[in-house]
C-alpha cells in the first residue's frame, strides 16, 4: 500500500533527489501530527521526497542522501509561512562584510553570504547566521560546503510558497557525486521558524548537501528531526521571498524540476526548461562586523 514520504525515502535510495518537493501549506491542516502524510496522496509526494530531502512536510531523499522533512509533505522541499522568527527580519543589519575563509569559531556564531541571482538583472546578497551550537554537525557541512564551493551557481529548484525554498543540488552532475556521504543527524534544538535554513533529510542519519529555508512557522518539522542550523538575518528575507516560485512543486506533483534530473543533468537541464529559476551565484563565509 501507499508509504509515508518519509518511509518511500528510506526504502528507496533515488528518492534522495525527490526530497525537495512539498506539500502546500494550505494541505497541512488536513495532517495530522502523528502521520502527517496518511491523509494525503501519499504516491504523488513520496516520489518527490525520495529526490530530495527536505523538511518533515516533504522530506525526500537524494542520491548524495539529503532529505527534507513534511511540513505538508515535507520539504523534500521546505516549508513556508507568514509567521515571522523571532530576529529572522528583525535580526542586526549585517555590515561591513569582510570574505574570510574561517567561520567564528566553535564557540559562537559565523556568517555566510549568499549571492542571489534573482533574475538575469538583479543580484541581491543574503547573509545567513549559523549557530554551531544549535546542531554542530550540520553547521560543520555547511561551512565546508561552502569553503569548497558546492553552492555557487545553485538553483533554487523548489519553491512553495508559504512553505519552503530547496536548494542545494550543484549544477556540475560530477560534483554531486562527490558529495553522496551522509552525516549523523544532531539533536533539535531550534524551532523551524520562518527564515532558520534546515537540511533536507530522507530518513535517520541521511544529511548531505540539500536544505531549505523556512518560508514560514513550520514547528511540525521539529518532531520529525529537522535540525535547524541556522537563520536568515537583516533583510535577507525580503530577497528569499522574492525568489522566482512559478514554476510551482517539483515532477511529478507538480510542473516544477525533476531531482533526479537534476542529479543527472545538472544545471544544463534547468536552463534550458526552467530558466526563470533564481540561484544563488556566489557563496562563501564572511565576518560581519555591526554597528
Amino acid at each position: 500500500g501507499p508509504r509515508t514520504w518519509h518511509e518511500m525515502s528510506l526504502s528507496q535510495p533515488l528518492a534522495t533527489l525527490l526530497l525537495f518537493a512539498v506539500i502546500p501549506p494550505q494541505a497541512v491542516s488536513s495532517i495530522s501530527a502523528a502521520s502527517p502524510l496518511r491523509t494525503l496522496p501519499r504516491r504523488v509526494f513520496a516520489t518527490q521526497l525520495r529526490r530530495q530531502q527536505l523538511p518533515p512536510s516533504k522530506a525526500k531523499k537524494n542520491d548524495g542522501g539529503d532529505p527534507i522533512g513534511r511540513r505538508s509533505l515535507v520539504l523534500s522541499g521546505i516549508p513556508f509561512g507568514l509567521a515571522a522568527i523571532t530576529g529572522a527580519l528583525g535580526a542586526p543589519h549585517a555590515k561591513a562584510v569582510e570574505s574570510t575563509q574561517g567561520g567564528g569559531g566553535h564557540d559562537g556564531p559565523f556568517y555566510v553570504q549568499f549571492d542571489v541571482a534573482l533574475s538575469d538583472h538583479r543580484t541581491e546578497p543574503v547573509t545567513i547566521e549559523i549557530h554551531p551550537d544549535w546542531a554542530p554537525k550540520g553547521a560543520a557541512q555547511f561551512q565546508k560546503l561552502v569553503n569548497e564551493g558546492f553552492y555557487d551557481d545553485c538553483r533554487f529548484f523548489r519553491v512553495v510558497d508559504g512553505f519552503v525554498v530547496q536548494f542545494g543540488l550543484n549544477g556540475d552532475p560530477e560534483v554531486n557525486k562527490k558529495y553522496r556521504k551522509p552525516i549523523p543527524d544532531d539533536q533539535v534544538t531550534q524551532k523551524n521558524l520562518r527564515g532558520t535554513v534546515t537540511f533536507a533529510t530522507s530518513g535517520p542519519n541521511s544529511r548531505t548537501t540539500q536544505l531549505f529555508i523556512n518560508l514560514g512557522d513550520n514547528t511540525f518539522l521539529d518532531q520529525r528531526g529537522f535540525a535547524p542550523i541556522g537563520r536568515v538575518v537583516g533583510d535577507g528575507m525580503k530577497v528569499i521571498d522574492a525568489i522566482y516560485g512559478g514554476y510551482g512543486e517539483g515532477a511529478p506533483a507538480g510542473s516544477g524540476p525533476d531531482q533526479m534530473r537534476i542529479q543527472r543533468q545538472g544545471n544544463a537541464y534547468l536552463t534550458k526548461n526552467f530558466p526563470k529559476l533564481s540561484h544563488v551565484s556566489k557563496a562563501g563565509v564572511v565576518s560581519v562586523k555591526n554597528d
